[in-house]
């Protein structure tokens, strides 16, 4: 396994709230970590948002001046497009 809160500084509170530094200072230098969800231990999480509503909540009272704190959503195969090349 990875270790998240660590390497990453991706932390889970409660089961719904995630928390990501953008630099981590461990073993290595780790600047602006990005997370991907998965389905399973083969696909990503597909969400059908299609007339669909999607909330989020950000707080970004602890974002340094000039960063951006963004969540970007991308159109891709379940498995990453590994069917493709196979």
């Amino acid at each position: 396994g990875n270790d998240y809160s660590g390497t990453h500084s991706i932390t889970t509170a409660a089961g719904n709230a995630h928390t990501i530094k953008f630099v981590i200072w461990s073993a290595h230098k780790n600047v602006g970590s990005r997370v991907y969800l998965l389905a399973n231990e083969k696909n990503y999480q597909m969400f059908h948002l299609k007339n669909q509503e999607f909330t989020l909540d950000v707080d970004v009272s602890n974002l340094p001046c000039g960063l951006n704190g963004a969540l970007y959503l991308a159109e891709m195969d379940a498995d990453g497009g590994l069917s493709k090349s196979s």
